[in-house]
């Protein structure tokens, strides 16, 4: 695939993520858009599933992404976890191991999100109010975080 349509398609992701943060209504715009910008960029890197096994893998993933981009765990840590969050979408890409056949590089985009996410959200904080370029913090942030989640997919086809 080509290097422009990657980042076209991870342009797209960043839009239908920061949409998911302006509204109600588009909340569900991030939770399936995303996830299906991913799974697209996933067939055009990977190719059309070649088993059943490899295309409900696809399902799979698509699924736990969604579930992974709905929530920021503060259920649980008792507020809003970047770090935890980015984690949790680099690992709902776990089933396409049955594409990739690479765990490893899963786990290396997991952390890669992780740490971006959490640092992104830890170094805008003193951004609040005021404008990064043209943009306010929160565009900023959503917008790379996905971003991040479309680009890093590239990863999943190394061996």
């Amino acid at each position: 695939m080509g290097v422009l349509i990657l980042f076209l398609l991870s342009i797209a992701g960043g839009i239908l993520y920061r949409m998911g943060g302006s509204s109600a209504f588009h909340k569900q715009v991030r939770r399936f858009g995303v996830p299906t910008v991913f799974i697209f960029t996933l067939l055009l890197l990977q190719g059309l599933p070649g088993s059943v096994k490899v295309g409900i893998s696809y399902f799979l993933t698509f699924g736990a992404m969604y579930g992974a981009i709905s929530t920021y765990w503060d259920s649980v840590f008792g507020k809003d976890n970047l770090w935890f969050a980015g984690l949790g979408v680099g690992l709902a890409a776990l089933p396409n191991i049955l594409a990739s056949g690479s765990i490893g590089w899963v786990i290396v985009r997991s952390i890669i999100l992780a740490l971006t996410w959490g640092f992104l959200n830890l170094k805008l904080q003193e951004y609040q109010g005021q404008k990064i370029l043209l943009w306010n913090k929160d565009i900023v942030e959503e917008f790379t975080r996905g971003f991040l989640v479309i680009i890093t997919g590239i990863l999943l086809c190394l061996k």
